[in-house]
């Protein structure tokens, strides 16, 4: 078919069901072919089909609010001036069109925040971010999540489970450790980094306190470097987030920041990490569940934008990365500590607002076969799950968010 000048449509060609046989009239604005039904949009705004309707694929809705249409093997879809979508036909031949994040129409409020009575005085709505501050130090903003309930890992089969005891005895490759899934608890909100911490922000951690090489390893990949004394980010990276922290490094910042403001400051439990990444309803990603978003696609065009190696791009660069809460990049290049020991299994019975395994635990090799004690860190796109574990930030992914306990919920 071909649409003319003049607002008509010709048709040629095979045509069993008549879909090459447009109607008349000079009064049409688009036209859509599927397999074997044809639409065509008008300029009123309505639309007409013609062809196999089987289905019912070439029977349009009623209305003159359509600004554009698509035509596939059995179904149709139109576009309507709201920006909606309607679809009609074989609806086991579509799939629910992905629209575009509604832009939020309350704009969150930001109080700053400096110490315990001033955040005492804070009631926190799920809109309100707060402002840590720490004179001219550091600004961190943070975003409140509400207790909840919600499935942490997943059901792992039988083959899958006899890959992990082989990992076990072996550690023959990578195993499954996101297992078992369970339904868990948790009882107290919490603020979370709305972005990971910077490079800067550590920086500034770094350079006020003795023996801060104990917390941070140098290599090539690192964000920061050393200038006259002092750690600073390297060009480019002032707004990156930090990727060379050792765990311990990252406990140290919180414990700090704790001092500065007399706040609780800690890292996210994984079941905290976790909640907030998929939330109650179990979200597949932090976003939802679109896949192959340009965000994760590394290293693909927008992380070429940024200079390398490990793509610097700064913490705010993929604002569509974000959470329903607000919480920004947990799924990217860069990893993000949690408290936690790391075991290849979860604790069936550590449910209500879980804390991972002990130390004493770790003495149990099926729990952890390893020589070391890890600790867990979450976030980190890679081919080896949604779990790993270390304690030296080595080889340029190792991040980290913090959290901010409400006094109430101390």
């Amino acid at each position: 078919m071909a649409l003319k000048s003049n607002g008509s449509i010709v048709g040629w060609g095979w045509g069993s069901y008549g879909e090459a046989d447009p109607p008349r009239g000079n009064d049409f604005i688009a036209i859509a072919a599927g397999s074997d039904h044809s639409l065509a949009l008008k300029s009123d705004g309505s639309i007409v089909g013609w062809g196999n309707n089987d289905r019912g694929q070439a029977r349009p809705p009623k209305g003159k609010d359509f600004v554009a249409i698509a035509a596939g093997r059995s179904h149709s879809l139109a576009l309507k001036s709201d920006g909606s979508i309607v679809g009609w036909g074989d609806k086991s031949a579509m799939e629910k069109p992905i629209l575009p994040r509604p832009e939020t129409k309350e704009k969150a409020k930001v109080v700053e925040v400096k110490n315990v009575s001033s955040l005492k005085s804070i009631k926190p709505p799920p809109k309100t971010i707060i402002r840590l501050t720490v004179e001219d130090k550091i600004s961190i903003d943070l975003v409140y999540i509400k207790p909840g309930s919600f499935t942490m890992g997943r059901d792992v089969g039988v083959g899958e489970k006899l890959t992990s005891k082989i990992g076990e005895l072996g550690m023959v490759g990578k195993y499954p450790d996101d297992w078992p899934a369970r339904k868990v608890k948790i009882t107290k909100g919490f603020y979370i980094g709305k972005y990971k911490v910077t490079s800067t922000q550590f920086c500034k951690f770094l350079n006020t306190i003795d023996n801060p090489q104990d917390h941070v390893k140098l290599n090539k990949y690192a964000r920061i470097e050393m200038k006259d004394g002092a750690y600073v980010p390297k060009a480019g990276c002032e707004n990156g987030a930090i990727n060379i922290v050792h765990w311990k490094g990252a406990v140290a910042f919180c414990d700090w920041l704790g001092s500065q403001t007399g706040l609780t400051v800690r890292l996210p439990t994984e079941a905290e990490w976790e909640f907030a990444a998929r939330g109650p309803e179990g979200r597949t990603h932090p976003w939802g569940k679109k896949e192959n978003v340009k965000w994760i696609e590394w290293p693909g065009e927008e992380y070429k934008k940024y200079p390398h190696p490990w793509s610097c791009a700064p913490v705010d660069a993929f604002p569509d990365n974000v959470t329903p809460d607000g919480v920004v990049g947990m799924a990217g290049i860069i990893g993000e500590w949690c408290s936690d020991f790391y075991g290849v299994r979860y604790l069936k019975k550590d449910v209500v607002d879980p804390q991972g395994p002990t130390e004493e635990d770790l003495s149990d090799k099926s729990l952890n076969p390893f020589d070391e004690k890890y600790h867990v860190f979450r976030g980190r796109l890679s081919f080896s799950g949604p779990r790993e574990f270390g304690d030296t930030g080595g080889s340029g992914i190792y991040g980290f968010r913090i959290v901010v306990v409400h006094p109430k919920d101390g």
